[in-house]
């Protein structure tokens, strides 16, 4: 996240409106990672394409495979990249950074295995009733897929922004411009497009890695060596997706929140679009978090490491110590602030906000609780963060498995008691493990010193 804050401290040092608002737009696109691409991503390609003249049955389709294909790739790639964005960290701070690529290079040839064989039989079982042209497009796209969420683990290292924010553009273009111009070809044509831009996308990506980093080796698998990997960070990976997405798929899967789109996909018209609504209402807190973690927060907490390296007095290390545990709190308290307006606004002006997309009022309901939930996430997103600056990665485990184990349960709960509690389950459970979250901030910060000066050895 080193590349992060210099970037936005360089934008913040000019000190203008304009400056100060670009560095913000910067936080916003990029803070919230894969899951949170992924789901904007969504957004944006549902939105443009459904306007498209073309057959409404192949735009639904098109809609729910691309909705499947990147949930699926990123539960199957989070846990890879979690992992490796780790070891990826530790050759920079070790002046290895000609690691990097020849590793990439080797964990791309096994997400690239690993999902080829996955996406061939599960095209193979479930949708033996689709054409072979869709059925090879399943296949690549999901593999393409699979292998963007892994790299863009390292991009959060690359000083240029811009680059990064035109490749993706550059990709939706082509989507849209391919779809539009083949769009009398059907579902077919609009999978083919989905996976050009992506693969365009995706050799974006790698050639901004490629100028970055040089290396003496084109395949590496030096991450895979014991003392390199971690496998927790594994773990977390997994579940947090998995608790990202399992509240959808159990509405998807409901006989009845749901209906049948193609093979085994399904989609939950009552459930989807108020909670993708809702997900764009976490760009302001995601924009202000990653902002104060990455430059005022990172800021302290390296005061307080090199305090510590270079031998500083106990009473010192303390009060660095204290700075950073005052810091964390005070940012938490930001999010809640810039969240909290949120969903003021969006009390006042949900109602209106459905009308003009020409929603169904009955969504409001659902609507306000999916906001209260995204605002969680945020909230959620920053104890995480926290806890990883400190190490504390059992905590951060034991978070996302209770993240998704409440999240599976809540939202089956709140399926079986009918229409009025949609969305709780998804709330409340975001609810629970944020103060599981806090309790573990305050345990890691009541023995700071304690774990990183005697642990550390």
């Amino acid at each position: 996240m080193a590349g992060i804050g210099f970037s936005l401290r360089k934008i913040l040092n000019h000190e203008s409106i304009t400056r100060t608002i670009a560095a913000y737009t910067v936080a916003g696109v990029i803070g919230g990672g894969p899951w949170l691409i992924s789901i904007l991503g969504i957004i944006s390609l549902s939105i443009i394409i459904a306007r498209i003249p073309a057959q409404q049955e192949a735009i639904t389709q098109f809609q729910i495979s691309i909705t499947y294909l990147i949930a699926g790739s990123l539960i199957f790639s989070s846990s890879a990249g979690n992992s490796f964005s780790r070891y990826a960290a530790d050759q920079l701070f070790l002046n290895r950074s000609t690691y990097l690529i020849s590793n990439l290079n080797g964990l791309i040839l096994i997400i690239s295995l690993g999902a080829g064989i996955f996406s061939f039989f599960f095209v193979l079982l479930f949708f033996s009733q689709q054409d072979i042209a869709y059925r090879l497009l399943i296949m690549g796209s999901f593999v393409v897929l699979s292998n963007i969420w892994a790299v863009i683990t390292l991009l959060t290292a690359v000083k240029d922004y811009t680059i990064i924010l035109k490749a993706f553009l550059l990709s939706y273009s082509i989507i849209v411009l391919l779809a539009y111009g083949l769009r009398n070809y059907g579902l077919d044509a609009f999978m083919f497009s989905f996976l050009v831009g992506q693969t365009v996308l995706l050799l974006n990506l790698l050639i901004v890695l490629y100028k970055e980093y040089p290396t003496n080796s084109i395949i590496d698998f030096h991450f895979l060596k014991k003392n390199s990997m971690y496998k927790i960070l594994i773990f977390n990976g997994l579940f947090f997706n998995l608790g990202v997405w399992v509240d959808k798929f159990i509405f998807w899967y409901n006989d009845n929140t749901s209906y049948a789109v193609i093979g085994p996909f399904r989609a939950s018209l009552i459930y989807d679009l108020p909670i993708f609504i809702a997900y764009l209402c976490l760009l302001p807190g995601m924009a202000v978090f990653l902002l104060l973690i990455e430059t005022n927060f990172s800021d302290y907490y390296l005061r307080f490491n090199e305090a510590i390296r270079s031998g500083k007095s106990l009473s010192y290390i303390k009060i660095t110590g204290n700075q950073v545990a005052t810091y964390a709190f005070e940012l938490i308290y930001s999010i809640v602030k810039i969240q909290a307006l949120v969903i003021i606004l969006m009390l006042q002006f949900g109602e209106k906000i459905l009308a003009f997309l020409n929603i169904s009022l009955l969504y409001y309901n659902l609507l306000y609780v999916a906001v209260i939930g995204t605002s969680l996430q945020i909230f959620l997103l920053a104890i995480i963060d926290i806890l990883y600056y400190m190490d504390r990665r059992w905590y951060v485990f034991v978070v996302s498995i209770s993240y998704f184990v409440l999240n599976l349960v809540f939202s089956l709960i709140s399926v079986s008691l009918g229409p009025f509690y949609y969305g709780y389950g998804f709330t409340g459970s975001l609810a629970c493990v944020c103060v599981l979250g806090m309790y573990f901030l305050n345990e890691g910060f009541n023995d700071l010193e304690y774990k990183v000066i005697m642990l550390r050895g």
